[in-house]
């Protein structure tokens, strides 16, 4: 093999594993008591969306807790459920709330604040890094950004 095929094949293994570092895997978490023990990813659009406002099945309301604008993981987030970027959800926002269409989610801060807040309520549901994920919330749904 020569010397030029092994640098390209350590190139390549180098880009595969330092993408990998950059997926995530992001947890939908909503209050340990909440009646729901699953939800699909179109429901979760919906919710942050602001087209849908309580919880599917229930007639239980629904607060969706966004995180910061500047936070990797919710920008993760909206590409993989809504296939929107920051700036793509900018001008979805500024046009509904123009239209009066919808509602903002609340920005809270970033994944620790935002399971802090949805342990406050059995309304709220939010967004975290898989890795904050412990027993003090459910987690309904798992998001795979790759």
């Amino acid at each position: 093999m020569s010397l030029g095929m092994k640098f390209s094949f350590f190139v390549v293994g180098l880009l595969l594993l330092v993408c990998n570092g950059w997926a995530e895997n992001i947890a939908v978490i909503v209050h340990k008591k909440c009646p729901l023990d699953t939800i699909d990813q179109s429901d979760v659009r919906s919710l942050f969306l602001g087209k849908l406002h309580t919880f599917p099945g229930t007639d239980l309301s629904a607060v969706p807790l966004d995180q910061a604008k500047s936070s990797r993981t919710r920008r993760n987030f909206y590409i993989s459920i809504a296939n929107k970027t920051p700036s793509k959800m900018t001008t979805f926002w500024a046009r509904n709330l123009f239209t009066g269409k919808g509602k903002t989610p609340s920005v809270i801060g970033d994944g620790t604040a935002v399971k802090k807040k949805v342990q406050e309520s059995i309304h709220h549901i939010g967004y975290i890094d898989k890795g904050l994920v412990d027993g003090s919330v459910k987690v309904l749904l798992y998001v795979d950004t790759n």
